[in-house]
């Protein structure tokens, strides 16, 4: 196809591929590809399992970091209201504001929440953006806060939390290019 491949020394990322998968999911995905299956069981199944494997209440396999913030942020709008859910992107008079920092934050957050119908408050500087201006900003019609893992710490989501969860707004952290490790079994 005439693309030719390179040396990766930018680590985990979407635009390049994501990462090499190891043998042992390449034959699971020959051996899955000669099946049809139900994929919304086979979906539900492998989120079960791997938040099992990292020990978090539930996960959800995506095609990248975009799609993955953008069902997080669909997720906050709608809840498990299936009237919602066919309403999207059309959220008025829902609470649809996400509150994001502009610090180490790339455009491709603005434009899924935005798609889904999610009201952009962009708090800080591409500097920096302290957990005092992020507290400020949340109000009863904030939907979530969006938490890039780059320049913001695990120690600022921690802070985050902590502003957030009193209120009942998640908080969607996108830690797509961090390598997760499996939870002690």
């Amino acid at each position: 196809m005439g693309v030719r491949p390179f040396i990766n020394c930018r680590g985990n990322a979407t635009a390049i591929g994501g990462s090499i998968m190891p043998e042992p999911v390449l034959e699971a995905m020959r051996q899955a590809a000669g099946s049809f299956v139900a994929l919304e069981t086979l979906q539900e199944r492998i989120g079960e399992r791997l938040a099992r494997r990292i020990g978090v209440e539930g996960a959800l396999v995506s095609c990248g970091a975009a799609s993955g913030v953008q069902q997080a942020a669909a997720a906050c709008l709608t809840g498990t209201d299936a009237e919602r859910v066919q309403r999207l992107p059309y959220t008025d008079g829902w609470r649809n504001r996400f509150v994001i920092p502009q610090v180490d934050v790339h455009d491709y957050i603005f434009q899924v929440i935005a798609a889904v119908g999610g009201v952009l408050v962009k708090v800080g500087s591409k500097e920096s953006c302290p957990t005092s201006a992020i507290e400020a900003a949340l109000d009863e019609d904030t939907a979530a806060v969006v938490h890039y893992l780059g320049k913001q710490t695990l120690e600022q989501l921690a802070e985050v939390v902590a502003v957030a969860e009193p209120r009942g707004i998640p908080v969607i952290v996108d830690a797509a290019a961090q390598l997760c490790r499996p939870a002690p079994t």
